[in-house]
């Protein structure tokens, strides 16, 4: 009889997007499932002893990745992503997978839609578009070089919408050139999928509306086998209190030797992982310096993990109970970061403004004040309520059921099976199937008053006869439109603020709207409003979301 098999699909642009899939692919029992891997690499202290099926593919090369990050570009570009198209379905015709599950590989949801094969894509809650958070934060960007911390922190929620469309756009043309429906802007496309599984718990990263295909399998851990250094193995009986620094494979670079300069200067013991790059000029007398330890040991080992903020050395400090000093550079490292000091089991420092007396005053801070301590363990028993390796193999076997009665995303069949295995909170497990044809239309909103009105349209009716029209309350920043009962064709939505509530969009003596408005795809509007061609999208039946930003 045919093993059920799963593929696990990697983008290898920073080691955690590798090594998080290799944790949940060990998970699944080998005797069970024929479980294959498809890597740029493989390198064998990652995947020493796996007896995974490998298949090598194409990645962009790290480091330009990280340059392209840090001048703000767009990471992929339409043409790149075509030729992930590409491989992604020569992969996915040899294999010829019962279940694919990627992380960060943005090509997976037009390859996997295309294939016909259920995809689960694993991402940090923090990215979702139900994400309950006041805003985004500021990361390292030229922009901030240019005008200040302050000035770029002003302006940057204004930017954030056409900067999230401007990353999605690539992913959305090439859907459009596929007969696929667009996502709608940067979460969207990172949460897209069959499923989406959050590798976080709802208490440090709480969603709000998120439907029952998104499931949270709790922090995804990974460590080298490997022991630490024999001269640490010794400090387990020191009375001088043990700092583990990393700031990993995508952490600045620069902030390291500032770090090194801070704990030279503290009655500490410091043991730091360079995670494979070479290693500081200048090192202290009271920090060993190794390129790989097991993260688990040595932060088991400290007091205080010093971090580049980003969810897997973070993660791993917070599940052995220690407060993290996170340094962050790139927008993905602040939202993690951003959501442990929101905790209280954490300090978030700027790379780019980093100095010597800042860290050593956070070090300080974590080691002196007992509430970080006392915040950091109460994170640690949520993440022991989410075993990630027993909550993705129930995922799995609810995934497959519900594909074996040949339903597809948040299908009845699959919701139940997993809301069964997973024994979900309640707050979780209560999360109702979306209905039936449905579009769902979200939108963040800058106030709380009044209601939102969006509208569906055919052409003939464009802005002034809808098929169906919603009225909904702004719940904690964030609306979503539900239209259900919806028969496949080409529409356009709208959707005016009212915040007066007097069922209309307001406008001043010359016609320009006073009240925030928006359309499906962000239309724009030239002397007038938005046409139905520049709003329109194929709607092909089931579960539809798009997302919008108010303007």
């Amino acid at each position: 009889m045919r093993r059920p098999r799963v593929l696990f699909f990697a983008e290898s642009v920073t080691t955690s997007q590798v090594v998080r899939l290799v944790s949940l692919a060990r998970a699944l029992p080998g005797d069970e499932y024929d479980v294959h891997f498809a890597s740029a690499a493989f390198d064998p202290l990652v995947f020493g002893g796996a007896a995974f099926v490998r298949h090598s593919v194409h990645s962009l090369p790290p480091e330009t990745v990280a340059a392209r990050v840090r001048s703000g570009r767009r990471i992929y570009g339409k043409a790149e992503l075509s030729r992930y198209v590409a491989e992604d379905r020569t992969i996915l015709d040899r294999v010829k997978p019962d279940l694919l599950i990627g992380d960060f590989r943005l090509s997976l949801p037009v390859s996997a839609a295309l294939a016909r094969v259920p995809f689960a894509s694993l991402i940090n809650a923090y990215w979702s578009p139900h994400a309950v958070r006041a805003s985004f934060p500021m990361p390292e960007h030229p922009v901030v070089r240019l005008l200040g911390v302050r000035l770029a922190e002003e302006h940057f929620p204004k930017a954030l919408p056409f900067v999230f469309s401007h990353f999605a756009r690539p992913v959305n043309d090439l859907r459009r050139a596929h007969g696929l429906p667009p996502l709608g802007t940067l979460p969207d496309v990172l949460t897209a999928g069959d499923h989406c599984l959050y590798a976080d718990t709802p208490g440090l990263v709480p969603t709000e509306g998120a439907p029952a295909n998104h499931v949270y399998l709790g922090p995804v851990h990974w460590s080298p086998d490997l022991p630490l250094p024999s001269e640490v193995q010794r400090w387990t009986d020191t009375e001088e209190p043990v700092v583990y620094v990393t700031l990993g494979s995508s952490g600045s670079a620069a902030a390291l030797p500032v770090v090194l300069a801070a704990l030279g200067e503290l009655p500490v013991r410091a043991l730091v992982s360079t995670a494979g790059r070479p290693p500081p000029a200048r090192v202290p007398s009271n920090v060993v310096v190794a390129p790989y330890v097991p993260g688990h040991l040595a932060a088991r080992l400290a007091s205080v993990v010093v971090s580049n903020g980003g969810s897997s050395t973070s993660y791993q400090a917070l599940a052995e109970g220690r407060p993290v000093l996170g340094i962050a550079e790139n927008l993905d490292q602040y939202l993690a970061m951003t959501a442990i000091q929101k905790q209280g089991s954490g300090i978030l420092l700027r790379s780019g403004t980093l100095t010597p007396d800042g860290v050593r005053r956070g070090v300080e801070s974590l080691l002196g004040d007992r509430r970080h301590r006392d915040r950091a363990r109460a994170v640690a028993a949520e993440f022991r309520a989410f075993p990630y390796a027993e909550r993705f193999r129930a995922f799995v076997r609810g995934a497959l059921a519900g594909a074996a009665r040949g339903v597809r995303g948040a299908a009845v069949g699959t919701i139940a099976a997993v809301a069964l295995f997973l024994c979900l909170p309640p707050r979780v497990a209560r999360a109702e199937a979306p209905s039936t044809n449905e579009i769902r239309f979200g939108m963040s909103v800058a106030s709380a008053d009044g209601h939102v009105l969006c509208a569906l349209f055919r052409r003939a009716g464009w802005l002034e006869k809808p098929v169906q029209w919603k009225k909904v309350a702004v719940r904690k920043g964030q609306v979503e439109c539900v239209f259900s009962g919806v028969e496949p064709g080409v529409y356009a939505l709208s959707a005016i603020h009212d915040e007066n509530d007097n069922g209309k969009l307001d406008t001043n003596f010359l016609g320009i709207p006073t009240e925030s408005w928006c359309t499906s795809r962000d239309a724009p509007a030239f002397f007038g409003p938005p046409s139905f061609d520049a709003a329109k999208f194929q709607y092909r039946g089931s579960v539809m979301r798009l997302r919008s930003s108010l303007r």
